[in-house]
This record gives C-alpha cells, structure tokens and sequence, in this order.
C-alpha cells in the first residue's frame, strides 16, 4: 500500500493537519491579500506598509512549518500543493470591479476576534469604495448593531466566548431590524460541506479565508446590489407586506415626497422645531419602510435631535439630509419609469413573498375584528404595534376587496395618515 493511502486513512494524522491547515490560513491569508494590495497601490508608503504584513506572516508561516511537520516530507509536500492550488485559485478570480451591480453607499460590519483578518477585510472591501466598521467580538458586534443600521454583516465562526453563530443570534433576537439582514459567515474551513453547514445554522452566505476577490465580490454583488441606489428592495418589499403594496407606497413617495421637503425646509426657517421634529420622525419611518435605511438614521438622528433641544444640530445636518432625500427620490421615480431595470434584482423574493401562499384565507369578518384592534391602537398611539398586525395580516390570502382595503389602510399607516387609517377601518368594519 502507498504511504499516501496510509496518510489519509490515519485519524491522528488527519487531525493534526485539520488543526495546523487551521493554524496556516490567517498568515496565508495575510500573504496573499496584501501582496494583492501592494500590486494595486501606486503609493510607496502603501506598498512597504503592506510588505511589511508579508513579512510578518511569512514569518508566522514558516514557523508553523517548522514546528509542524519537520520530518514528514508527505506532509510538507501535501501543504505545499494545497498553498499552490489556492495562490492560483486567488489568481484566477481576479475581475474588473468598475463592471460590479453594487450599492456603495450600504454599511457594513466586519466581525473577527483576529485582527489582522480584519485589517485584511477593511482594505479589500475598501477597494470598491466602503468604509466598513468593525468589532473585534460578538458583544462589541452587538453593542454596534444596537447604535448603528448595518446592511451586511461579516461574522468570523469561531471566536473565543460567544461564537458567530450565537453572535448572529443574539444580533437578531436583541434587534428587529437585523432579522433580514444578511450574516455572511467568515470560516477558515474550506471543506466540501461546510457551505450547507453554515447555511443550516441560519447564515445567509459563506466566504472561505483566505477570502478570494472573486468570491468577495459574488457575495456583494447578490446581497448588495439594487435597481434604486440607497434602498433595499428586499427589506422593502418585506416590510411593506409585498410588493404590491410597496409599488404603491413608492408612488405615493414620489406624488408627496417633494411636499415633505417643503414642510421640513418651512419649519426650519421658521424655527419651528416641534413641527419639524414632528414631520423629520415621519420621514424616518416612511424611509425604513421602504428599505432606505442609511437615510432613515439620518432622518432618526435628527428627530432624536429635537427632542433633545440640540437645534443647532438640526440646522447643521438639515441640508445634507434634503440632497440625499431629493437624490432618493429621483432614483425612486427612475425605477418606477423603467421598471425593467430592475428585473435581475427580484432574484430570491419569491422566499420573502411565499408565506402569502401558504397560509390559510382570512375571511372579512376575520379582517374587520382584527383592524378594529388596529384602530384602537392607532387611537391610544401605539402606531408601532398596530403596523405589525398590518403587516401579519397582509401574509394571508383574503379575497381582492378586503385585501385593496388592507393595504390602502397600510399604505395610511405607513405614511403616517393616522385618522384617514382610522376612518377607513371604521367604513370597513360596519
């Protein structure tokens, strides 16, 4: 028998070079990434900063070697052709990112207890243009979920104390918001498996480390790409109970969402702070109801803004907030012209939209008694309990009058047209 059957036939020496294939990826992956961003920097300083990481993995490397696998020339042959195979696969993954269907201006957070993965990750997402956050735990990961709205997460598995998945979990118990945003597992174990693992657990994607440019940028391109820059059309679509609903709050967006500029610039030139906070909290929702998020914090801060009485923060970031509103809006009345443009990004929302399908018809009587809870609750201002019974109710078959009443009543709603919302439910109902 060769020796080579008897090396992958031995446990013990099949764990050891699991753990030491482990050991070996975060240099490796140090290696092969910032000798990538040397070659792409025209900048000296740059490029001796990121040799200088070379070096110091090198070194890390060969002392793994050293310590591993001196007199197991199968072994060092084995790790040898395995580094090979994966400097060529980082090779030949190599695209042009100016063709990339991105969204630039989404947030994102990076977590690893490590940092030079971190660093690594930082300066390959930099190069499209992002400017990613990071946390070097799953704690401090959900202390920065808790204060900031990330649109993709990068969790390492394996962290000492609580782990990624426990991380993932904890983010979306702690934070409603983070339920549909997606976790994108970062993993030094690249076996056949592991994939279908991780998605088992409940992440929504994998990235192997080293982490390749090509594999990086099919991850971006699928989760962050959308046909309205600066929404997320999934997040969107879901909030809105379906994308018949969300089509018609778009349009309602763009018929009055140059009267809300109006409004808000009228107030702030007035000094009028209670209506502006007022109206500023109202923009905040309609935004996160239709998946812009990042504008929706800014709306949010300056809400938080005025009822806090710090005015003058209010008039310092007023004006950025109306240029990326009015930008908003013109990318919204694009979409909504040229419909089509926007086809390849309805990929995967059969899944959000499939639990309309499913469950059992709701009945009219059934509708009236459930919008008459909705009501009281529009009328003791507890609009955020009310639109999640919108929002359940909207997942259920129910014949086409009820289901236009519905979502009209839904559409009020979320755009703040409390006692239109009431009356309406109050015409239905009897």
């Amino acid at each position: 028998m060769k020796s080579g059957v008897i090396y992958l036939i031995n446990d013990e020496k099949k764990r050891i070079l699991n753990h030491i294939s482990h050991e070996m990826r975060t240099p490796m992956n140090a290696v092969l990434s910032f000798t990538e961003l040397a070659m792409q920097s025209d900048s000296l300083s740059e490029i001796r900063g990121h040799l200088k990481e070379v070096h110091k993995a090198s070194r890390t490397l060969m002392a793994i070697v050293n310590e591993n696998l001196e007199g197991s020339k199968e072994e060092r042959e084995w790790i040898q052709n395995g580094m090979e195979q994966s400097v060529q696969a980082y090779e030949n993954t190599d695209r042009d990112s100016s063709i990339l269907n991105i969204d630039l201006e989404a947030e994102i957070l990076i977590v690893d207890d490590n940092d030079v993965n971190l660093r690594i990750a930082c300066a390959l997402l930099g190069q499209y243009g992002f400017h990613p956050d990071t946390a070097s735990s799953g704690f401090e990961a959900l202390k920065k979920t808790a204060e900031k709205q990330y649109q993709m997460v990068f969790m390492d598995y394996m962290m000492p104390g609580t782990d990624g998945k426990e991380s993932m979990d904890n983010i979306r118990y702690s934070h409603r918001n983070y339920r549909n945003i997606p976790f994108v597992a970062l993993t030094a174990n690249a076996v056949a498996g592991t994939k279908e693992s991780m998605l088992a657990e409940g992440f929504d994607d994998y990235l192997s480390k080293p982490i390749y440019k090509g594999s990086l940028e099919s991850i971006l391109e699928k989760w962050l790409s959308s046909p309205i820059p600066g929404v997320e059309l999934r997040t969107g679509i879901e909030n809105c109970g379906g994308e018949e609903v969300y089509q018609s709050i778009l349009e309602f967006i763009v018929e009055h969402g140059q009267e809300r500029a109006e409004d808000l610039q009228r107030f702030l030139e007035t000094d009028d702070m209670e209506n502006y906070t007022i109206a500023v909290h109202s923009l905040k929702s309609t935004l996160a109801n239709i998946g812009a998020m990042k504008l929706s914090e800014m709306a949010k801060k300056l809400e938080m803004a005025g009822k806090k009485g710090h005015f003058e923060e209010i008039r310092t970031g007023h004006g950025q907030l109306i240029q990326d509103y009015q930008e908003v809006l013109e990318h919204i009345k694009n979409y909504l012209e040229h419909p089509q443009g926007g086809d390849s990004c309805n990929t995967g929302l059969e899944e959000v939209l499939s639990a309309e399908e499913e469950d059992e018809p709701m009945s009219r009587e059934e509708a009236a008694a459930l919008l008459k809870d909705v009501a009281a609750l529009l009328q003791d201002f507890q609009y955020g309990e009310a639109e999640i019974i919108m929002k359940e109710m909207l997942e259920f078959e129910m014949d086409g009058d009820t289901r236009r009443v519905v979502q009209n009543i839904y559409k009020n709603i979320s755009n703040l047209r409390m006692e239109e919302a009431v009356a309406e439910i109050m015409a239905f109902s009897c």
